[in-house]
């Protein structure tokens, strides 16, 4: 009796660990506004383009023109992040990775239907690095 007492207080204490823990290495939450630093090859750089995540959703803004909403979901713990949006009446999924440095962001987005890049620094089958650096101010 006492083994299964001491086994359910010790998962209840890794559970209670597990969520209240500090936030991975990867560097926390996504959330934020923030510069684009890096665009992806062959990709013209707009000035004041800027990109606003929040819990579940990424506004991408070019210039001062709103261009592209899509939901995310990340796995901190592993890295990765698959997003969702609505083109032409279509749902288009992408799978990604990430990672989160202080005030900077690393991704790297495959292509629509293909899988998910190697690592961040992928280029083949149409995978997008993008690096953000974290704006401060109010969220937009």
């Amino acid at each position: 009796m006492k083994t299964l007492v001491f086994t359910g207080v010790l998962l209840a204490s890794a559970l209670v660990y597990v969520k209240t823990r500090a936030p991975h290495a990867r560097g926390g939450s996504l959330e934020g506004k923030w510069e684009i630093v890096e665009w992806p090859e062959g990709w013209k750089r707009v000035p004041g383009s800027h990109v606003t995540i929040t819990q579940g959703e990424v506004k991408i803004v070019a210039g001062f023109v709103p261009a592209l909403t899509m939901h995310y979901q990340a796995d901190e713990e592993n890295g990765t992040i698959d997003t969702t949006r609505t083109s032409d009446g279509k749902t288009v999924e992408q799978q990604g990775l990430y990672e989160r440095d202080g005030d900077t962001l690393t991704l790297c987005v495959g292509a629509e239907g293909k899988e998910r890049p190697a690592s961040l620094d992928a280029h083949e089958g149409g995978a997008m690095k993008w690096v953000l650096r974290k704006k401060t101010g109010p969220l937009q």
